[in-house]
């Protein structure tokens, strides 16, 4: 009558809410970045369409179709097929593909972040062209944040000895961009008139906080290096699994008290009241024993990834301690010892 309760809601919560934490982190600035870069390309195509297709007339990117769509194609989505293909046959490591996919995708955004500021320099004076060739730089972004950073984006994080070698090179490349963009801003304003000064300032200053975060990003991800959060989890619910099919297969006459929902399912030592005490973690219910809470690795804030369906538990004042106790377990144990 009590296994029900053994992976369901916790039955005492000591006031917790069992929320995860909302945490913003540098590497969610390049996706809203990229939203913002959407609404652009929608607006260019706006432009397009409303004004006509003589807009870009003698650019050569647009003579014909396929001299817009094949280099998009070319540097986007047929390496991401290529890279596919080669994965499956030679069985990549999720890690790294992991630290493989972001080198590419952040790399490629931080080259269009340059071109973009390059072309608003060098094409100040010729507005259809400028804009002719903004499209191109922004949609070849979009597409290397959707197929190959989107993926992995909430799968790794920055590896805790690396965090502040990351932290120092993220505000390097801050000041680096900052530099550059000051220095074209001057360059603009000493070499050009007033108006085509604003115009080309707007795509200078755009450039610099769209892409900055994408020339951080991929500095730090090859640089610092970074961890993927699923690379240990599947092995332990493998083993967990594996171990619970063998006790099944056991004897029945086996004792009942030998079953695994009152053994620790990472450690399988016997659950007791003073030692090997069942934890319950508050976002999913799981139970695991307390020295097993203590040795996962945590998250920022005291947060912790149950290994069995990864949701994330915060650790009240971060102690193991803290969290509810799994009291059907422990009327089991009083029960049968």
């Amino acid at each position: 009558m009590y296994y029900a309760a053994l992976y369901t809601t916790p039955r005492y919560n000591y006031g917790y809410s069992g929320k995860e934490p909302n945490i913003f982190k540098f590497k969610n600035i390049v996706t809203v970045g990229q939203i913002v870069n959407f609404a652009l390309i929608i607006f260019y195509f706006s432009i397009w369409i409303l004004i006509g297709s003589g807009t870009f007339e003698g650019v050569v990117l647009y003579e014909t179709p396929k001299s817009l769509i094949v280099p998009i194609l070319s540097v986007t989505i047929i390496p991401r097929i290529f890279l596919l293909v080669y994965d499956s046959t030679t069985k990549t490591e999720e890690i790294d593909k992991c630290r493989r996919n972001l080198s590419i995708g952040y790399g490629g955004m931080a080259l269009c972040g340059v071109a973009a500021q390059a072309l608003t320099v060098l094409m100040r004076n010729r507005n259809n062209e400028l804009l002719a060739y903004s499209l191109p730089c922004s949609l070849i972004a979009l597409l290397l944040f959707l197929l190959f950073v989107s993926l992995p984006l909430e799968d790794y994080k920055m590896k805790p000895e690396t965090k502040r070698t990351a932290q120092f090179l993220r505000i390097i490349v801050a000041i680096f961009h900052f530099v550059v963009g000051a220095l074209l801003l001057l360059f603009t304003y000493f070499c050009s008139e007033f108006k085509v000064f604003q115009k080309a300032s707007f795509g200078i200053i755009h450039s610099f906080l769209m892409f900055m975060p994408c020339t951080a990003e991929v500095s730090t991800s090859t640089v610092a290096r970074v961890q993927y959060l699923r690379t240990t989890v599947p092995k332990k619910v493998e083993k967990v699994e594996r171990n619970n099919s063998n006790l099944n297969m056991e004897d029945e006459n086996e004792p009942k008290h030998c079953t695994s929902p009152l053994e620790c399912s990472i450690c399988m030592l016997r659950y007791t009241t003073t030692t090997v005490i069942p934890r319950m973690l508050t976002a999913c219910g799981h139970t695991v024993c307390q020295r097993c809470v203590e040795k996962m690795p945590k998250e920022e804030d005291d947060v912790i990834l149950c290994p069995f369906c990864r949701k994330r538990t915060l650790l009240p004042d971060g102690h193991a301690h803290r969290l509810p106790k799994n009291y059907a377990i422990l009327e089991m144990i009083e029960e049968h010892f």
